[in-house]
C-alpha cells in the first residue's frame, strides 16, 4: 500500500512556510508524455513515496466446516434430474397474512404480515422465502426488511399476484446423491451443503423437498446423522513465499440425547495437510451431522459437553508462523470431504448355519477342493483381527464329503470355537489379536431331557426311566447320550425311532464302554447338521447330512466370516486370514 505526491517548484513543504525552490537533488526525474507520445522529463517537479509496509504478527484463526444436509430417501428416480449446486428446498406451512408480489418489482408488499419476525436480517446465511401464487412458486432471496408488510427480494417473481401466499423455507445446495446400504436395504443418501438451516427453520424428516431449477423433488426424506470413518480437508489458503502454517482438526462438541449420538470434543488431530486423507479411529464416535439435527437437538437441551458452540462439528485451527515477518496466512470458503461409515453390520448370529443368517456383514470365501483320494480329518482357521469391546467376530465352515450324495452347497455352516485369546479385546486401532477357530467337539446343546437311560452294549434300543421321549424327541434329532458325573465322555447319535416315552433306538450301536450302563443322561442337540470332532474316532471331523446319515472327514469346504458389532461406530476387521485342512 502507497501514497504519492508531487513535489513541485514554488509550492510549500507540508508542515512548514518553506517554499520549494526546485526539484530535489535525487536521482531520476518525472516524465510525462506530450501530445506526440513522447516522454519528456519536467525538472520542475519531484515525487515523493510514503510506503505501509505490514509485518504480520502470530495469527490464530478457527474455519468452521459442515453446513451439510444428509437426507435418505427411498426412491432415487424422482431425483436423477437434481443438477449440482441448485438450491433446494423443503416446504413449510405458510406464514400469517397474504402478500402482494410483482413480475417488475423486487419489493413485496404484506398485508397482515409479520416479515420482521420470520427475517431476522441478522444471521450469517441467507433468508428466502417461498412465493405461492396458485400453482406456481417462486424461491426468493430476502434482501432487506424494511417493516414488517415490506421486504425486498433478490430478483422479481415470474408471476404478478396481489394475493399471493409466503412460507419462509430452509434451503441448501444439491452436491450429489449416492446409494446407501442400510440392514440389507439400499437407501439413497441425497447430500446437500451451505444449508441456511437455524433454530427457527430447518429441514425436518417427512414431506417433501423441491430442487429450484430442475423441479427435481423428493418425498418422505429422513434428516440424519452419519458416522464418519476419514476426512479429507480442502481449504483454500493464500501464503506468501516462506511464510510457513499449522493446521489443526478438532470436534468441537458431543451430544448424547436418546438414540441420537454427535461427535465429541474429545477427538483432534494436529499437523494436518490439505487435500490428504486422515482416518478416524473407530474408538472415536465422530459423526457428520446434518446441521438441522445439530441445531435443533442442541436448542432442544441436548448434553452438550464444551459451551463453545458453533453450528459445524469439525474445526480447522491456524497458525502462521512469526519467524518470517511478511508472512500471512488468507483463508476463503472451507470445504471437507467426508467419508461416511457405510457398514451393514449388527449383533445377531440367528440363521447363520443356514443360508439366510441375519447378519448384516459377512465374508464368505471361494469353494476350495482338496484331493477326493484323500480325507481332510480337521480344520484350523487363524485370523490376525481388529476386535474393539463391544464387537466380536463368529467363523464358520461349510465341510462336505464327497461320498455324501447330498449337493455342498445344501450343507450346514458350522461354527468354529476360538481356541486361544477368546477374552482380549484390542485396546487401540492399530491393536491386532491373534486368534484360533476350530471345530467344537460337541454340537451346541438345545435341551437336557427328563430322566435317565440306559444302554447295551452292541445295542441301539435305549430304556428310559421317568424319561418323556414322546414329547420331547423326534426321529432325526440329534442327541448325546453321556453319564451324568462324567459328561465329557459321550456318544452322539441320531434318533431312529421312538417306540414310547421310556423307549427309543437310535441309528448305531453304542460300543463306547464309558457310556454303557445306567444312569445315562441324554442331551438334544441344536444344530443336528453341524460338524463337530468325534472324540470317539480320534478327533476326525464328523457331520450328519438330511438324511441324518454319519460322514468322517470332508474334501471340500469353504468358510464364512461374520461381523458383529452393537453400533456402526466400532468396525471390527480380520487383516489377515489363513485356513488348514488337517490330515495324519
Amino acid at each position: 500500500m502507497y501514497n504519492l505526491w508531487e513535489c513541485i517548484s514554488g509550492h510549500r513543504l507540508l508542515g512548514t512556510n518553506n517554499p520549494i525552490s526546485g526539484a530535489v537533488n535525487s536521482p531520476g526525474s518525472v516524465y510525462y508524455f506530450s501530445n506526440q507520445g513522447n516522454a519528456l522529463p519536467d525538472v520542475t517537479k519531484d515525487l515523493k513515496f510514503k510506503i505501509n509496509i505490514a509485518k504480520w504478527d502470530i495469527v490464530s484463526t478457527q474455519s468452521k466446516i459442515l453446513d451439510h444436509e444428509f437426507l435418505f430417501i427411498n426412491d432415487a428416480t424422482s431425483s436423477v434430474g437434481f443438477i449440482r449446486d441448485e438450491l433446494v428446498y423443503q416446504e413449510k406451512e405458510e406464514n400469517n397474512g397474504t402478500i402482494s408480489v410483482s413480475s417488475n418489482s423486487t419489493t413485496i408488499t404484506g398485508s397482515n404480515t409479520e416479515f420482521q419476525t420470520y427475517y431476522t436480517g441478522n444471521i450469517d446465511k441467507k433468508e428466502y422465502v417461498l412465493i405461492t401464487s396458485g400453482n406456481d412458486k417462486a424461491l426468493r432471496e430476502v434482501i432487506s426488511v424494511t417493516s414488517n408488510t415490506v421486504l425486498t427480494i433478490d430478483r422479481p417473481t415470474p408471476f404478478s399476484n396481489t394475493d399471493a401466499l409466503y412460507s419462509r423455507v430452509p434451503v441448501a445446495k444439491f452436491y450429489d446423491i449416492s446409494e446407501y446400504r442400510m440392514q440389507k436395504t439400499k437407501r439413497f443418501l441425497i447430500n446437500l451443503f451451505d444449508s441456511n438451516s437455524n433454530t427457527t427453520v430447518n429441514f425436518e424428516d417427512g414431506g417433501a423437498i423441491y430442487a429450484e431449477r430442475s423441479g427435481s423433488y423428493c418425498l418422505n426424506p429422513t434428516v440424519v446423522t452419519l458416522p464418519v470413518s476419514s476426512f479429507t480437508p480442502s481449504i483454500p489458503l493464500i501464503a506468501m513465499d516462506g511464510s510457513t502454517y499449522d493446521m489443526n482438526m478438532t470436534t468441537n462438541f458431543y451430544l448424547n440425547q436418546g438414540s441420537m449420538e454427535y461427535s465429541a470434543n474429545y477427538y483432534s488431530l494436529s499437523d494436518i495437510n490439505n487435500d490428504e486423507s486422515y482416518s478416524i479411529p473407530a474408538f472415536y464416535k465422530v459423526t457428520a451431522p446434518s446441521r438441522s439435527n445439530e441445531i435443533r437437538l442442541l436448542s432442544a437441551g441436548g448434553n452438550v459437553v464444551t459451551q463453545n458452540y458453533q453450528s459445524n462439528s469439525f474445526i480447522f485451527n491456524f497458525d502462521s508462523d512469526i519467524t518470517n515477518p511478511y508472512s500471512i496466512v488468507t483463508q476463503a470458503d472451507t470445504t471437507a470431504k467426508f467419508n461416511t461409515i457405510n457398514y451393514d453390520i449388527n449383533d445377531d448370529v440367528t440363521n447363520e448355519n443356514t443360508r439366510e443368517g441375519n447378519a448384516f456383514s459377512k465374508y464368505i470365501t471361494k469353494t476350495i477342493a482338496l484331493d477326493r483320494s484323500v480325507l481332510a480329518e480337521d480344520i484350523k482357521v487363524y485370523l490376525s483381527i481388529y476386535r474393539p469391546s463391544g464387537t466380536d467376530i463368529y467363523v464358520y465352515a461349510k465341510l462336505w464329503n464327497n461320498s455324501d450324495e447330498e449337493a455342498f452347497v445344501d450343507k450346514d455352516w458350522s461354527i468354529l470355537s476360538i481356541r486361544s485369546n477368546e477374552n482380549r479385546m484390542s485396546n487401540k486401532d492399530n491393536d491386532l489379536v491373534e486368534v484360533e477357530y476350530s471345530l467344537p467337539l460337541t454340537p451346541r446343546t438345545q435341551t437336557v431331557l427328563n430322566g435317565y437311560a440306559e444302554t447295551q452294549a452292541s445295542n441301539s434300543t435305549i430304556i428310559g426311566y421317568d424319561t418323556t421321549f414322546e414329547s420331547d424327541l423326534q426321529v432325526g434329532d440329534l442327541i448325546k447320550i453321556y453319564p451324568e458325573l462324567f459328561p465329557t465322555n459321550y456318544h452322539i447319535t441320531a434318533v431312529e425311532s421312538i417306540v414310547s416315552n421310556t423307549e427309543i433306538t437310535i441309528n448305531d450301536e453304542i460300543n463306547n464302554i464309558d457310556v454303557i450302563g445306567s444312569g445315562m443322561k441324554i442331551t438334544k442337540l441344536r444344530y443336528k447338521k453341524q460338524a463337530f470332532n468325534n472324540t470317539e474316532n480320534d478327533n476326525i471331523v464328523r457331520y450328519f447330512n438330511h438324511q441324518m446319515i454319519p460322514f468322517d472327514g470332508f474334501n471340500q469346504y469353504a468358510i464364512k466370516i461374520v461381523f458383529l458389532s452393537a453400533t456402526r461406530y466400532l468396525i471390527p476387521f480380520v487383516n489377515d486370514m489363513r485356513v488348514v485342512a488337517v490330515s495324519t
